[in-house]
């Protein structure tokens, strides 16, 4: 939600960006930072969008 309120919020002010505080740590503007995860299970692909691992 808050960052479909930015997007409108641009569309009246040219930079809004002092008056937003994030909510969330995924959405920054120079990008977002790593989030590394490891598997404890194993997994096999059902469709092909999937991928196997071990």
């Amino acid at each position: 939600i808050c960052r479909v309120a930015y997007e409108i919020m641009q569309q009246r002010l040219v930079d809004g960006a002092w008056r937003v505080q994030p909510l969330d740590d995924v959405y920054y503007f120079g990008g977002q930072n790593a989030h590394n995860q490891r598997a404890l299970l194993p997994n096999k692909a059902v469709w092909p969008n999937e991928f196997s691992f071990q």
